[in-house]
């Protein structure tokens, strides 16, 4: 019965689970999306009782049916190298970044930007709300944030005590 419907691909069979249930028939092989299927028939006549096809899946079953071997790499060696030039990049990406963040910062110092006077006051009771909001939906901004701001106050302190030790205080 499934191979009447889908002659030229791998098929997997789910046998009945129950008397009353259906045998049930769906493509094995996802480098091949646009054959994709699933047919259900009655275990005792074998008269189909669903079938959907390709042209039966929505819009959003259709690109996941593509996406997820495109992601996996199955459509063959011009994916993989797509996917491969596509990590590259990425990898570039990152490595650049970081030596030219490197190369430009002053010697001696972090490299982050000043804050400007008042920066902690700036920001409305709404900015601060939203914050906070994000920081308890997301506990890996709280701790990144919370590492940020310790980051800050502990070089604003050394600049402070940097400047007495100048001054000769």
């Amino acid at each position: 019965m499934a191979r009447s419907h889908a002659p030229a691909i791998a098929v997997q069979l789910t046998a009945p689970a129950s008397q009353d249930d259906v045998w049930r028939a769906a493509m094995a092989d996802r480098s091949r999306p646009t054959l994709r299927f699933d047919l259900q028939f009655d275990a005792y006549s074998g008269k189909p009782l669903y079938y959907a096809g390709w042209e039966a899946q929505t819009a959003f079953g259709k690109a996941t049916a593509i996406g997820i071997p495109f992601h996996r790499g199955e459509f063959g060696w011009w994916n993989q190298a797509l996917l491969l030039l596509f990590g590259a990049s990425v990898l570039f990406s990152l490595v650049s970044g970081w030596v030219m963040f490197f190369k430009r910062r002053m010697p001696g110092t972090l490299g982050l930007p000043r804050l400007l006077p008042g920066a902690w006051t700036s920001p409305s009771a709404l900015a601060w709300l939203v914050a906070a909001l994000m920081c308890a939906l997301m506990p890996l901004l709280l701790v990144s944030g919370g590492l940020l701001m310790l980051l800050e106050l502990g070089l604003a302190r050394r600049q402070r005590l940097g400047r007495r030790r100048w001054a000769g205080r």
